[in-house]
C-alpha cells in the first residue's frame, strides 16, 4: 500500500508529459547587420569619427532599386557612437520590431557626438561644428554609401542626444520629418526653477558640488574653482561646462579671461588664442537662487533652447506635420521630467500634435524596485520611439 502514492505520482507525470501544451511563440526573427564605419569632417576639431550603421534584414548591397528610411540615433553626454549597441543592443531591438511588424525596415546610423568636453550637444561651436557634421557630413556619407530615402529621415536620442534630436528636428524640419527625445534637457528655463522636493535649481545643484572650506574644514560658501573640477564627483559641473562649450564658447587671449566671473580658458589654439567657456552665472550666484544669472550669456543659451526654438518655428513644424516625441522618467535625478512637461504644455497650447509621456514603470520594472530615473528604462522606451518614428516616415 505504501507504493500507491509513488505509482500515482508517476502515472500523473506520464499523463501530463503526454499532454499537448500550447506554447507562447514570438515572431520568427530575421537579423540585420551592423557595420562600423569612419565618417570624416572638414572641421579639424572633429576630424575622423567612427559611427555604427545598422542594415535591416533583407538588405542587399547589390539591390539598386530599394531605398530605406534613415534614422539617426544620438548618444548622451560622456558616451560615444557605440552606446546604443553596447548598452541597449539596438540591433536586437530593431531585429525584433522589424520581424514582428512593429517597425518598417530602416537604416540606422549612430554617429559620434563626443568632443573634448565630453559632449557637443550636437551644436556648432569652436569646440566642433557638430550640427553641420550631422546634417551635412554624416548625411552625405550615408547618401553616398547606402540606399537611403532622403525624404524619410528621423532622429532620436537620449539625454544630450534627446536634446540634439529635437533641436535638429526643430531647426532643420526640411531634413528631419520626425524627432524623438528620451530624457532630454529641452526647456532651459527649468534649470532656473527650484525642484519641488529639494528646493534647489540646477544651477544651484551645480554650485553645491563645489564647496569652499575655511582652514577648519567648515563650508563657507560655494564657488567653481579654476581650474575647474571636471570628473565623476562633479557630474553637474562637468555637464554644464559641456553645455557652455556648445552655447557660450569664447575665443580670446588668455589674459582676458575673468575666472572670478566664471570665464574659463580650456585649450590654446594654434594661433595663440585660447578657447574657453563662459558659464551663465555670476559671482552673486548661490545654491537655489537665480539672482546670480549672467543675462548676456543666458541669452546665448536660450538661442539654442528647444522650447524657445519651437516657439519661433512652430508654424513651419505644423505646416510640415513634423512628428515630435517626448518622454522622461518620473524620477529623473536631473529633474528633466519638468523639461518634458514644459515642452508638452507649449506644444499643446500651440495645437501641435505630439507624443508625450512621463512614465513611472514598465513591464517587469516595478517602480518600487526600479524607479524611472535618467535613462533606466531606455531599452523599453526605444520600442515606443522607434514605432512612433516608423509611423511618421
Amino acid at each position: 500500500m505504501r507504493k500507491l502514492p509513488l505509482v500515482f505520482a508517476l502515472s500523473m507525470f506520464v499523463l501530463i508529459s503526454c499532454m499537448k501544451v500550447e506554447e507562447v511563440e514570438g515572431p520568427v526573427l530575421s537579423h540585420g547587420v551592423l557595420e562600423e564605419v569612419e565618417i570624416a569632417s572638414s572641421d579639424p576639431m572633429i576630424g575622423v569619427k567612427n559611427a555604427m550603421v545598422y542594415l535591416p534584414p533583407g538588405y542587399d548591397s547589390l539591390d539598386t532599386t530599394t531605398t530605406y528610411p534613415l534614422v539617426f540615433l544620438l548618444h548622451g553626454y560622456g558616451w560615444n557612437y557605440s552606446f546604443f549597441q553596447d548598452i541597449e543592443d539596438i540591433a536586437d531591438i530593431a531585429d525584433y520590431m522589424i520581424s514582428a511588424g512593429e517597425m518598417r525596415k530602416c537604416i540606422l546610423v549612430m554617429p559620434d557626438g563626443k568632443n573634448s568636453l565630453g559632449g557637443s550637444f550636437y551644436t556648432d561651436s569652436p569646440f566642433g561644428n557638430y550640427d553641420t557634421y550631422i546634417t551635412e557630413e554624416v548625411l552625405s556619407f550615408m547618401e553616398e554609401n547606402y540606399p537611403v530615402d532622403t525624404t524619410k529621415i528621423g532622429v532620436l536620442g537620449i539625454s544630450m542626444g534627446g536634446y540634439g534630436a529635437l533641436k535638429l528636428t526643430v531647426s532643420h524640419p526640411d531634413i528631419f520629418r520626425v524627432g524623438a527625445s528620451h530624457s532630454g534637457p529641452i526647456a532651459f528655463q527649468v534649470f532656473l526653477e527650484s525642484d519641488p522636493i529639494t528646493g534647489i535649481n540646477m544651477m544651484g545643484a551645480m554650485l553645491l558640488e563645489n564647496p569652499v572650506y575655511d582652514s577648519t574644514g567648515n563650508v563657507v560658501g560655494y564657488r567653481i574653482p579654476y581650474p575647474p573640477l571636471l570628473d565623476q564627483d562633479h557630474p553637474l559641473t562637468t555637464m554644464m561646462f559641456a553645455m557652455a562649450g556648445a552655447f557660450s564658447p569664447v575665443v580670446k587671449p588668455l589674459e582676458e579671461f575673468d575666472t572670478l566671473n566664471y570665464e574659463f580658458p580650456m585649450a590654446q589654439l594654434p594661433d595663440g588664442q585660447w578657447l574657453g567657456v563662459i558659464l551663465p552665472i555670476d559671482t552673486t550666484a548661490v545654491p537655489g537662487d537665480t539672482v546670480g544669472l549672467r543675462q548676456d550669456v543666458w541669452e546665448q543659451w536660450l538661442a539654442n533652447d528647444v522650447f524657445t526654438l519651437i516657439g519661433q518655428n512652430y508654424t513651419v513644424l505644423d505646416s510640415l506635420n513634423t512628428g515630435l516625441y517626448i518622454d522622461c522618467g518620473g524620477e529623473d535625478e536631473l529633474f528633466l521630467q519638468y523639461h518634458a512637461m514644459a515642452v508638452h504644455d507649449l506644444l499643446s497650447s500651440l495645437g501641435i500634435d505630439h507624443y508625450y509621456e512621463v512614465f513611472n514603470q514598465g513591464p517587469l520594472y516595478p517602480p518600487d524596485r526600479f524607479p524611472a530615473r535618467h535613462g533606466t528604462h531606455l531599452y523599453l522606451r526605444l520600442r515606443e520611439s522607434l514605432r512612433y518614428i516608423s509611423e511618421h516616415l
